[in-house]
């Protein structure tokens, strides 16, 4: 613009221009003399310079926001100028002068002097700089574009005073000054992996003018022009700004006088921020040129960048001091509590608690053991190694009152780590209980706390005096406490006893805490701070040169104060690196870095070593480097990833990841072991030789799902259940159910989270400390499962049996965590576990259907899920167990055991529609409203007749029984008169499952008789009055017939029974009452029972069923209309049915059954009875350990044979299953680790072989 101007003021004056095309230089021919001169010096002089520089890598400034791109990018920023004032203009162009170095010069190492603070350090520093481009006398007169920007690089060594560095600035500027032809871009071409010249975003301008020689006027005739200056405000405060950081100073030549200003981009900074910057270089100004020569000689790093108001803030943090109280040992704070508070709760543990007198008669008993007993001296280091408990506080407690040295030691950690730790404190006596005593071997002397208390009579005197007479004092060692250790030993260090308790914030070596915040709930918070020092701390943030930083710059946080720990046992070498003398006073060096606020509050940022904290855990990963080493290995190196994980990456060909693992575990802390070892042939290198931490592949974390998983053990149910419970609480799709919770990356909230997902979907009774004993999802399941044995329906069967058949049991079902599909009948309570079971649309699940997911093999529980697809029909009394998967339109017979996949053997069979309309369901609830009507009235007359007896002064016992009679008898007569004149009688046919007549007919008939069934139990077994009962409802009953129940009997429509004389039915016998066709049709017809038939325990007799005379059906058999006898006096056996090769006696009858209470039986431990029907004759029974009976599995030590009673022993030996609906006759012997399954009768006398599985009637050995 001066040549401009310069041209046209004198094309204005002399009416002519001086320019002669021949002689001058135009800027077309200096582009072609670039084009063709040599560049070899300059591009070798630019290689040289930006050697190693990240040109793409911005610096370090305070920024208050994370860069956006540049598409995002507002381009709004901030100006902030100040003046020199006129002694630091003068004094700054007086050392110019003296010290032989241009104002443009001084202007920028002044720059980079701040630069280097404002970093906090940065030892490379790359900025741009506009040049003009004219290197050349013969350029200044030609009008071009001939600006180039060109970086600066100025690497300081913070030892230098300030005069170096103007020394090394002078000499950098002016080399790159000389070359600054060189295009950008053929700078930049020089380094590919630059993708942005980000140096340009930090630049520095000098500005030199004079505003009175008249340069920027043009005189035109009479007229005067003037150029202004291109103005980059677009408002009041805002420019228009392209980079992050500009700094350009000016000088006046007119008043030689100095002015800074900044422009900074909005999109990073604060307005604020941008201020307190400029504040901040006029600091350090004063600093360099206000005061004596002296200041030019001090460090770079010793300038300040601190502010006055800041240093008064930063002063008053540690203004800490307070008046401690007179009694400054734990022990003694303890003791001053009893005296106040005798019969308050002192501690308190689930359910279990301690008064402070309790708690502290407890302590002297065993500090008295400790000092007579164990001869412990004042200072001997004495561990503890104790689970969870009470028994934490009492030996905490008892070691501190008798001036000993406490040391905890984790129960989690291996044997062979806590054997490492005893050797290393030296300690001879380890204070345990029963969990943790078989951690230590016998070379290590150990005391079992509550043996203690056991030991010692509960009268007994303490001996006060010799308490008293255990000399302590403040300064006596209080505890020791091991962190991670970098050399692969783990650090002991010892505090004093005066060290305040706090639960906040601050490394282990300062008591573990030293700093406070208190939380305002009500503010939303985002990044919490760590406060303020507590009372007698002091905090200082530092940088790499003990330097306190600025507020809201990032430093190292040095600790001092009374809690200041002592120094590492017998590790003098690290006690050195780690404590640090700063104005006569001891400062722990934490590693932490932290930053302060405006508010004076700390905020936590990182770590400056390679000590990290992960879950709430602090590690030195050297620790973890250095066991592995210990194996064939010969490198490795471990990093955190994302906060979460643990990874290894190992160099080595000899070893898997597996036998890492192990050894791992042998030697370190749970939260210590990699989630993942990554196996390199070698690991990547730096220039120096070093390991490349930034050139390691990135983790596959394949092995951490189930993807690939190494054991080839498929999955229960439990765990796929605990699988998605842990996915969605760690936020990992499918976690390894091998692998601990800490390797899955999970943080105590993560587990917490999925506590209360377990609790709420399989077990309330599972609780923090049992996840972190069995720390992975596998271990959980296997832990988890015996307390599923209970069975979910025990409590609930009989009010449940109400709701069988409708909607309302369906939604139940799906509150309980079952996945039913609208229009599904479901008529069985036998569910183990609800929330495993899927059921699809429109399916039918009969009577009695047991639907097992709970299984016992290997002394280990499963749970598995059933399945059920659409359009699908389950026959009474069938049992589904373990993995079941059916597929749709599957039709299963009654009495089946399933397992496995069941597919549709044929086409799709049409399945009448099953849904339940508006109507159907209203008839339900009213009967349902009906019969809770009739309850209460029926209640109510009882409770006049109690009344009643009470007027007359009858004995409360007689009052009772009467009143339970009257009740019985009502409710008996009741449920009689509703199936005899509202039921009414049955019609021989198909049933729509939907229709009216199913409903009316059958539904509400199973309805009534579960309603009134304690009633109907009244009337005992084989008593001739049910007989007659029966022939009022309507069956043809000739004489001498003979029920077990008269309930299973009455569930069939009695119009529809035809029973000929001396018929006996035993214990269990069912006649169903319909059967579900293929078609899904309700199918109901007669059945006929001849002469002297006897029906066998627990076998089924289904509809349209015709029994020729002398028949015996045996136990746990199924008679279907297509069972065939052409005769009769023969035996039927099986499911179905089957003639047996040979015949009974007339008068003969085979099972009779008596139902007894558990009494006298043999049985070891682990045994799991479903009820008491299941040993008939207990004296006779012996049971080995782990034996398992499913439902409905009955044990039968007697039999009738000719009329005559006969017992025989029967053995089951250990870790032998009886699944649902088993049978095991006199005589037999199931030899151990036997497998009966469903619907299967072990014979008289049968040997069972040791590790087989049986199924069938009779049993026949599955191979």
């Amino acid at each position: 613009m001066d040549v401009f101007l310069h041209d046209l003021n004198q094309a204005c004056s002399t009416h002519q221009l001086t320019i002669d095309d021949n002689t001058s230089l135009r800027y077309l021919d200096y582009a072609i003399i670039e084009q063709q001169m040599s560049m070899m010096a300059a591009s070798m002089f630019w290689l040289d310079t930006l050697h190693d520089c990240n040109l793409d890598q911005s610096l370090p400034l305070p920024f208050d926001r994370y860069r956006l791109s540049d598409k995002h990018r507002t381009g709004r920023g901030i100006s902030v100028s100040f003046d020199f004032c006129e002694d630091l203009s003068h004094d700054f162009l007086s050392y110019s002068l003296s010290s032989d170095i241009t104002v443009e010069q001084l202007a920028l190492a002044s720059y980079y002097a701040f630069l280097f603070k404002l970093t906090n350090g940065e030892s490379d520093l790359c900025i741009g700089m506009n040049t003009n481009g004219r290197y050349k006398e013969e350029l200044k007169s030609v009008i071009g574009m001939f600006v180039n920007a060109i970086p600066l690089r100025c690497q300081p060594d913070p030892q230098w005073s300030f005069h170096q560095l103007i020394g090394h600035v002078k000499e950098m500027i002016t080399s790159s000054l000389e070359y600054s032809y060189f295009p950008l871009q053929r700078i930049l071409a020089q380094h590919l992996n630059a993708t942005k010249p980000a140096f340009l975003e930090t630049s520095f301008e000098f500005q030199s003018y004079a505003t009175k020689n008249g340069k920027n006027e043009v005189l035109i005739g009479d007229t005067t022009l003037v150029v202004a200056p291109i103005s980059l405000k677009i408002g009041k405060d805002d420019i228009m700004s392209k980079c992050d950081f500009v700094l350009i100073i000016q000088h006046d030549l007119d008043s030689n006088q100095l002015s800074c200003t900044i422009n900074a981009s909005l999109d990073l900074f604060d307005r604020k921020t941008v201020n307190m910057i400029a504040q901040r270089f006029h600091s350090i100004l004063q600093q360099l040129f206000n005061v004596t020569h002296v200041q030019m000689k001090k460090p770079v790093y010793e300038f300040s960048l601190i502010l006055p108001d800041q240093k008064v803030l930063m002063k008053s943090m540690n203004n800490t001091q307070v008046l401690f109280p007179s009694l400054t040992c734990i022990h003694q704070k303890f003791a001053g509590q009893v005296i106040k508070y005798p019969q308050k709760i002192a501690v308190e543990l689930d359910d279990q608690s301690l008064t402070y007198s309790e708690l502290l008669y407890y302590i002297q008993i065993l500090s008295l053991n400790l000092l007579n007993k164990q001869r412990v001296t004042v200072g001997e280091i004495v561990c503890q190694c104790v689970e969870r408990s009470l028994s934490v506080v009492i030996g905490m407690m008892a070691i501190e009152m008798i001036g000993a040295v406490y040391c905890p030691l984790s129960p989690q950690d291996p044997a062979l780590r806590l054997g490492e730790l005893v050797k290393q404190t030296e300690s001879r006596l380890v204070l345990v209980h029963y969990l943790t005593q078989a951690k230590f071997n016998h070379d290590i002397m150990s005391l079992d706390i509550d043996r203690v208390f056991t030991d010692t009579d509960v009268g007994c005197h303490i001996d006060i005096d010799r308490l008293s007479s255990v000399m302590i004092a403040s300064k006596n060692i209080a505890y020791i406490i091991f962190t991670s250790g970098s050399t692969g030993i783990p650090k002991a260090y010892h505090l004093p006893k005066h060290a305040c308790i706090w639960n906040i914030y601050g490394p282990a070596e300062a008591t573990v805490d030293c700093t406070f915040h208190i939380l305002d709930m009500s503010i939303g918070i985002i990044n919490i701070p760590i406060g303020h020092s507590l009372p007698h701390y002091r905090c200082l943030i530092l940088d790499n040169f003990l330097q306190s930083v600025v507020i809201s710059q990032q430093g190292e946080l040095y600790v001092g104060g009374v809690g200041v720990f002592a120094g590492y046992l017998k590790r003098d070498d690290l006690t050195a690196k780690a404590l640090i003398r700063i104005d006569d006073e001891t400062f722990y060096r934490t590693g932490d870095l932290v930053r302060m606020d405006s508010n004076g509050l700390l905020h936590y940022q990182g770590r400056k070593d390679h000590q990290i904290k992960l879950h709430g855990q602090r590690i030195e990963l050297g620790e973890i480097e250095q066991c592995l080493l210990k194996t064939s290995i010969s490198a490795c190196v471990v990093i955190k990833w994302d906060d979460d994980h643990l990874i290894a990456y190992v160099q080595s060909s000899n070893i898997n990841e597996e036998q890492l693992r192990q050894h791992c575990q042998y030697h370190l802390p749970l939260h210590m072991i990699p989630s993942l070892f990554v196996l390199l042939e070698k690991l990547p290198l730096n220039a120096n030789g070093k390991i490349d931490r930034k050139l390691l592949p990135a983790p596959q974390f394949a092995s951490l799902t189930n993807i690939d998983q190494t054991d080839g053990i498929p999955l229960t149910s439990l765990e796929e259940h605990l699988q998605r419970i842990f996915g969605e609480a760690f936020h990992n799709e499918s976690p390894n159910v091998n692998m601990t919770f800490g390797q899955l990356g999970g943080t105590s909230l993560d587990v917490i989270r999925a506590l209360v997902l377990i609790r709420q979907e399989i077990c309330t009774k599972v609780d923090v400390r049992l996840l972190f004993s069995n720390p992975s999802i596998r271990q959980l399941a296997r832990i988890i499962e015996p307390q599923l044995v209970t069975l979910w329906s025990t409590n609930n069967s009989y009010w449940l049996k109400h709701l069988l058949g409708t909607p309302f049991y369906n939604s139940y079902l799906r509150l309980c965590g079952a996945k039913i599909e609208c229009h599904t009948h479901i008529y069985t309570t036998l569910i183990d576990a609800p929330w495993l079971l899927e059921a699809g649309e429109s399916s039918f699940i009969g009577e009695e259907v047991v639907l097992s997911s709970l299984s016992y093999q290997d002394q280990t529980y499963r749970l598995h899920r059933i399945r059920i697809g659409s359009y699908c029909s389950i026959n009474t009394h069938s049992v589904l167990y373990e993995d079941v998967i059916i597929e749709d339109h599957v039709y299963v017979k009654p009495m089946s055991a399933i397992t496995g996949v069941i597919t549709t053997s044929k086409g799709k069979t049409f399945i009448k529609d099953r849904s339940l309309s508006l109507i159907h369901t209203v008839y339900q609830s009213t009967c349902l409203l009906c019969l809770l009507f009739i309850h209460g009235i029926i209640l109510l007359l009882v409770y006049g007749v109690h009344s009643y007896c009470s007027t007359l002064l009858l004995p409360l016992p007689i009052s009772l029984a009467l009143a339970w009679l009257i009740w019985t008898l009502t409710s008996f007569c009741i449920a009689l008169a509703l199936l005899k004149f509202i039921v009414g009688r049955a019609k021989s046919g198909y049933y729509s499952i939907n229709s009216y007549d199913y409903l009316h007919k059958l539904w509400l008939r199973q309805l009534i008789i579960t309603s009134f069934h304690q009633a109907l139990d009244f009337l005992p077994s084989y008593d001739a009055i049910s007989s007659y009962i029966l022939r009022w409802l309507g069956a043809h009953i000739e004489g001498n017939v003979k029920f077990a129940e008269f309930q299973q009997i009455l569930r069939f429509p009695s119009n529809l029974l035809n029973i000929e004389g001396n018929v006996t039915t035993f214990g269990g016998a069912n006649l169903a009452s319909f059967k579900m066709t293929k078609q899904g049709l309700c199918f109901l017809d007669e059945i006929h029972l001849g002469s002297n038939a006897n029906l066998g325990n627990w076998c089924t007799i289904m509809p349209a069923t015709r029994l020729p005379p002398k028949v015996i059906v045996g136990s746990l058999t199924l008679i279907t209309q297509k069972t065939f006898s052409a005769e009769g006096n023969c035996v039927l056996l099986g499911i179905p049915a089957r003639d047996m090769p040979f015949v009974m006696p007339d008068d003969t009858s085979i099972f009779l059954v008596f139902l007894f209470r558990i009494l006298g039986a043999q049985i070891a431990s682990d045994v799991i009875l479903p009820d008491i029907r299941c040993l008939t004759d207990p004296h006779l029974v012996n049971i080995g350990d782990h034996v398992r009976l499913n439902r409905n599995a009955v044990v039968q030590a007697h039999t009738f044979e000719q009329r005559i009673l006969k017992l025989a022993p029967i053995t089951i030996d250990d870790s032998t299953v009886l699944m649902s609906n088993t049978l095991i006759l006199p005589g037999a012997t199931l030899q151990g680790q036997n497998r009966i399954l469903p619907w299967t009768l072990v014979m008289k006398n049968d040997q069972l072989p040791p590790n087989t599985n049986w199924s069938g009637v009779p049993a026949k050995q599955v191979i």
